[in-house]
């Protein structure tokens, strides 16, 4: 058996500890979204389950993304110029470039499928829209940011109550925040 076909997905998501019930729905509606585009936002108030429903659909997803779905939370992280470190500390980059480290995130996510959810950027969200737009996004095909609220973004339009998609070209590279 080749190895690629033996792999595992890698990823970080933790282990669901308790039953999840009924938002079939909303799991379907996601998975649709991430389907055809490169960002969505799940977005809603606090409590209502953002959280829970990214990662329910990231797990079901998993085998997807031969190259992981990694969960980054955001919670703790009160400067916006950590967003980067925080990332790629996720996702295991080291910055020997002369190029940045944001430079170093983006050439480890180019040619890479993956799924990456930033969890609780909602007092990030400028900082979340710099780094999906304008930073990975242009070196990688694309990830996600949100939470309460939706990130910035060209024909960001209401789904359902939850989420927000943006940019419908298909992605190699998804994402979304909870």
């Amino acid at each position: 058996m080749a190895d690629s076909a033996a792999r595992e997905p890698s990823g970080n998501l933790p282990v669901e500890m308790t039953s999840f019930v009924g938002r079939r729905q909303e799991i379907a509606e996601v998975k649709r979204l991430l389907a055809r585009s490169r960002l969505v936002t799940l977005t809603g108030a606090g409590g209502v389950g953002k959280t829970r429903l990214a990662v329910r659909v990231a797990g079901q997803l998993r085998r997807a993304f031969p190259d992981g779905v990694w969960l980054v939370s955001l919670a703790d992280l009160s400067d916006p110029a950590l967003l980067p470190a925080t990332v790629a500390t996720v996702l295991g980059v080291q910055d020997y470039s002369a190029q940045g480290l944001m430079a170093a995130v983006c050439e480890f996510l180019r040619g890479r499928h993956l799924l990456l959810v930033m969890d609780n950027c909602e007092h990030l969200v400028d900082a979340c829209a710099g780094f999906v737009g304008g930073g990975v996004a242009g070196g990688a095909e694309g990830t996600g940011a949100g939470d309460r609220q939706a990130v910035p973004g060209d024909g960001c339009r209401a789904v359902l109550a939850g989420a927000c998609a943006a940019d419908t070209r298909p992605s190699r590279t998804a994402g979304w925040g909870a």
